[in-house]
């Protein structure tokens, strides 16, 4: 796993939602604080707690992003049926229920999924932008590798 700055934060939360955890993030402190934060400007309605602009400090943005990224998957997908299936991708982060749907997050943009053999819809997304990408349909093999039509992070759903 990346364990800093903005992939980091991105990373945890996606491999963490693929191994099957809930995923929570709690602020931390929002009085400003030198190197730990980068709550900056007036107190917030006289409150020297909070940040000045809406009380959440921006360097958190790319994590709440993230976990929202996640809910968006976990109300597409058939989640009740999926399983954390990591041995499924050399990515290590799969949740799948084998032969109607697989979901692989992977820190680089290519990886090796094994599958059921079979034609699926495939949704790649990348999560530094939030945004998919591309969509289409494969015909895929018991092993197929995979590419992101982008650099870095991917996830990609297959789903029949």
């Amino acid at each position: 796993m990346q364990s800093d700055g903005v992939a980091g934060q991105v990373a945890w939360v996606w491999e963490n939602f693929l191994h099957g955890n809930g995923v929570a993030f709690m602020d931390p402190y929002t009085m400003p604080w030198p190197v730990r934060n980068l709550c900056t400007g007036a107190p917030q309605d006289g409150d020297p707690g909070l940040c000045a602009t809406n009380g959440l400090d921006p360097q958190w943005n790319q994590i709440r992003s993230a976990i929202g990224d996640t809910i968006t998957y976990a109300k597409k997908i058939n989640l009740v049926n999926m399983t954390p299936q990591d041995s499924l991708s050399t990515s290590g982060f799969c949740l799948a229920n084998p032969g109607s749907q697989y979901l692989v997050f992977s820190t680089s943009d290519s990886f090796t999924l094994t599958t059921e053999a079979g034609t699926y819809t495939y949704e790649w997304f990348n999560p530094a932008t939030d945004a998919v990408v591309q969509t289409g349909t494969v015909t895929v093999g018991s092993s197929q590798g995979f590419t992101a039509p982008f650099s870095g992070a991917a996830v990609l759903w297959l789903h029949q």
